[in-house]
Order: C-alpha cells, then sequence, then structure tokens
C-alpha cells in the first residue's frame, strides 16, 4: 500500500517543480510527467448518485480534496473552483468536456445531504460533484493521490450552524470549523482525457492558470 504522510506530497511537487526547469514545459502548473494513470474509484454525489472517476475518461478531471466544515484553505480552493467554472463556462462547449471533482476528507461530517447545501452554498450545485463515502473507502482514494487528513481537536461540545447566506464569510467558517477541523493537504489535480495525471496545483494558484492548463489538455 502506497504511503501517503504530507512528505510524499512535497516530494511528488518537488519532482514537478525540478521536470519544469528542465525547460519546455507548455503548463502554468506543475507538470508530471510520470505518465501516472490516475487511480480510479468511485463515491457519491451531492445527489446521492454514485460517480466514478473512470466514467469521466474523455473530460479534463480538475481533482481535489476538501471539507464542509474547513474554516481556512477549503474555502479558497471552493472560491478558485468556482471561479474557473465561470471563466470556462464563458468559451462555447468547453465546460461540456471538463468535469470538476472534490473527495471529502471528512467522512464523518460530509454526508450527502451535507455536501448539496455546501454546494448550493458555493453556486456549484450544478458545477462539480462533491463526492462523499465511508472512512475505509476514502482512505485508500487519499492514500493514492498523497493525501493525509489528521483530525484536530476543537471545542467538541459545539454544534456548527447549518450554511447560511445570513452573515460574514469570516464568522460562517469559524462556526463551521468548531467542533474540530482536519489537517491536511488540498492538492489539485487535472487528469486528462486519457485518464493520466498531468499537472499539480498547490496553493496559491490563480484560477485562470488552471484554466489556461485545462485548454493546453483539450487541444
Amino acid at each position: 500500500m502506497r504511503r501517503w504522510w504530507p512528505e510524499v506530497l512535497c516530494s511528488l511537487i518537488v519532482a514537478a517543480l525540478l521536470a519544469a526547469c528542465g525547460g519546455g514545459a507548455e503548463f502554468r502548473g506543475n507538470e508530471l510527467t510520470g505518465g501516472e494513470r490516475a487511480a480510479d474509484f468511485a463515491l457519491y454525489d451531492q445527489f446521492g448518485s454514485e460517480v466514478s472517476l473512470s466514467e469521466r475518461r474523455g473530460d479534463v478531471v480538475v481533482l481535489t480534496f476538501l471539507y464542509t466544515y474547513c474554516p481556512d484553505i477549503c474555502p479558497v480552493v471552493a472560491g478558485h473552483l468556482a471561479d474557473l467554472r465561470d471563466e470556462l463556462s464563458g468559451e462555447q462547449g468547453l465546460m461540456d468536456r471538463v468535469s470538476i471533482l472534490v473527495v471529502s476528507v471528512d467522512p464523518e461530517r460530509d454526508t450527502v445531504d451535507r455536501a448539496r447545501e455546501y454546494s448550493d452554498w458555493y453556486g456549484m450545485l450544478d458545477g462539480w460533484s462533491y463526492l462523499v463515502g465511508g472512512r475505509e473507502r476514502l482512505e485508500r482514494i487519499w492514500a493514492d493521490y498523497y493525501v493525509s487528513p489528521l483530525p484536530v481537536e476543537g471545542d467538541e461540545h459545539a454544534e456548527p450552524d447549518p450554511i447560511s447566506e445570513e452573515g460574514s464569510a469570516d464568522s460562517l467558517y469559524e462556526r463551521l470549523g468548531a467542533a474540530y477541523t482536519v489537517d491536511h493537504q488540498a492538492p489539485v489535480y487535472l487528469i486528462d482525457p486519457d485518464g493520466t495525471l498531468r499537472v499539480l496545483f498547490t496553493l496559491p494558484f490563480r484560477p485562470g492558470d488552471v484554466a489556461e492548463d485545462v485548454r493546453v489538455l483539450l487541444r
């Protein structure tokens, strides 16, 4: 079984950066040159429908790992994905060839209903597939993509309020992370239409750069 410590992801990033320094790279993100196939998986989306990575073959897949109660990096990545969708939607037919998949790193709290509520709050109800499942299944996926979520205890008696349009974003995220947070990486992978891992983004990054690399993969 693959090790999925944070150091592994760091090594992957370093290798990608070294490859990019070799010249000739046309991507704005970190190019992954190993030709590694993206590991397949199947989970349930915000509508309760089963979604597998393999059924998105033929699309460029934008894949990341978030959780709905996250108070810090997840809102940034989620906002970037919404901006990415908006930018690509401005080009006729482009989003028909792109799939955005978000895999949960919090199986105990990220339910189908919660994923639907969160997706709607970001205006992404039909813009991405927010994927949830049991811990055993998710752990295998995290290992395949070098993600290592670790729970960090907070106020165990706190009950986060439901997502709402009322109040500031800062106060909302503070309430969301009140019970506990999950220390994790939020890599954004681009998988080409043949199912090969091609590009890796980590924060900070610009949605426009992701959009440009998506265009390159669709040429």
